[in-house]
């Protein structure tokens, strides 16, 4: 009997609240703990694909096509003569369908038709099951280039950071999500994640506590702190589980195990890693 695959989608409308720092960082620790995992790049900006293949970036003009890197990349997906769908194997062990840095052909999914986006969910079909978990990094935008990896997903997480206008930017999220259920019904609110808080902040963490007050569930009861050693994980492109200071690594994976808790499954805890893996 086929496993159960989660397509979880990583969305905020505003950019700037770490879509992609953990939805790349919660790839990692599934694939820490043996889990079978595709992340989807669909973001323009390439962030994801420059972390998870790091040869990809540096050079001006650098393509994966010169690189010799062959596989399908994120804007096909959008085609109904999208065909076979190859993603790439990053050293992390992650499969990656990515896109290239400032990734033009995905720019233009967002101008295609609104049947566009029905494609992504159709292409992605025809690899799925080989995975135990497929994670979408979705672009800060309105249009099909979002409508795309949502319709396709059957579990959302919304990064928020707290301050400016945040509360809107949460209404915005929402309105596009009620509009996509009413053409996919099973895309469900995992939950509201409240990212980079300053830490020893009294005034934010009385504002947290508001924000669970306002959501109630579904906001996420653990928020995530700005540490360095995110900061610096990102910058070298490394999992922030290989890092002396655990404060972020477990953080991270008592937010990661929460995720398991809304998805039924059985948490996983603080990965092992080795120093190659590092």
């Amino acid at each position: 009997m086929q496993n159960k695959v989660w397509k979880i989608a990583f969305c905020n409308l505003k950019g700037g609240v770490g879509k992609t720092t953990l939805s790349v960082q919660f790839a990692r620790w599934l694939a820490l703990h043996g889990k079978k995992v595709l992340l989807i790049d669909a973001d323009c900006q390439g962030n994801a694909s420059s972390t998870l293949i790091p040869e990809s970036t540096g050079i001006e003009g650098q393509t994966f096509a010169t690189l010799g890197i062959h596989c399908t990349k994120a804007a096909e997906l959008f085609s109904d003569k999208c065909g076979s769908v190859i993603p790439y194997k990053t050293e992390a062990g992650i499969d990656i369908i990515p896109s290239e840095v400032a990734d033009v052909d995905l720019v233009r999914c967002s101008f295609e038709s609104m049947e566009a986006s029905l494609n992504v969910a159709s292409n992605v079909s025809k690899v799925e099951n080989e995975y135990d978990y497929v994670i979408f990094d979705c672009p800060p935008s309105l249009g099909t280039a979002v409508a795309g990896p949502l319709l396709a997903s059957d579990r959302l997480i919304v990064p928020v950071v707290l301050g400016g206008n945040f509360q809107e930017s949460i209404r915005s999220i929402r309105a596009a999500v009620d509009a996509i259920r009413s053409s996919t019904p099973k895309l469900k609110l995992l939950g509201y994640v409240v990212n980079n808080l300053p830490r020893n902040s009294p005034l934010d963490e009385k504002l947290f506590e508001n924000v669970k007050d306002w959501l109630g569930d579904d906001v996420f009861p653990t928020c995530i702190h700005n540490r360095l050693t995110t900061l610096r994980a990102g910058q070298l492109k490394k999992p922030v589980f290989g890092f002396l200071n655990k404060k972020a690594s477990r953080e991270l994976t008592e937010f990661f195990d929460s995720i398991m808790d809304r998805l039924g499954e059985s948490r996983l805890g603080l990965p092992e890693i080795t120093k190659e893996e590092k």
